[in-house]
């Protein structure tokens, strides 16, 4: 479920895809914020970026990390909930 499909309303913006040294996450989300987290093809997490309630851009480090395929969620602070979700490449 993404963002603009979610009920609490709200936006996400990743880039640049394909990511070499940094991503950034352009969001805006209900007050209460959330935590956006990456993840390699075994489900261990390697990143993670506070994302505060409102409007904002985040930066998370990816130049430690090898090329592939990674998966991120994004989580409400709040409730737990994953309101958003996908894939992204590191080169």
């Amino acid at each position: 479920m993404g963002f603009l499909d979610s009920p609490q309303g709200g936006e996400l913006q990743i880039y640049p895809v394909p990511a070499t040294t940094h991503l950034y996450i352009h969001y805006q989300i209900p007050a209460g914020g959330a935590v956006w987290r990456l993840y390699n093809l075994t489900g261990t997490q390697v990143a993670q970026a506070p994302l505060w309630g409102g409007a904002g851009t985040a930066t998370a480090d990816v130049s430690h990390l090898p090329a592939g395929m990674y998966f991120y969620r994004v989580q409400l602070l709040s409730s737990g909930q994953t309101v958003a979700g996908g894939k992204i490449m590191v080169e």
